[in-house]
C-alpha cells in the first residue's frame, strides 16, 4: 500500500487494502502469495457471492486483489 499511498486518496486505500485483506484472512495466514490458485480467488468470490454482495462490489473487490497481485508479480 505503501507504493501507491502518495497517488491514492486515504479512502480508497482503506478500501483496496481491506479487499486484500478479507482476501487473505479466506485463504488463511499461512499460505504464501506464490502458493495462492485461481481456484482460491474462485472459493473467494463465491464466498461473497454468498454472503449478499452485488456484482459491482464484486468486481471492485476482485480488480483491488488483481492490482496486488500484478504489483507481486513486478517486484519479483
Amino acid at each position: 500500500m505503501k507504493s501507491i499511498a502518495s497517488d491514492t486518496s486515504q479512502k480508497t486505500l482503506t478500501i483496496k487494502s481491506a479487499a486484500v485483506m478479507e482476501f487473505a484472512q479466506h485463504v488463511g495466514s499461512k499460505k504464501m502469495v506464490h502458493e495462492v490458485a485461481r481456484e482460491d480467488v474462485h472459493a473467494w468470490v463465491e464466498a461473497l457471492r454468498a454472503s449478499g454482495l452485488q456484482t459491482p462490489t464484486l468486481v471492485n473487490k476482485t480488480s483491488y486483489l488483481r492490482g496486488f497481485f500484478e504489483w507481486a508479480v513486478q517486484g519479483s
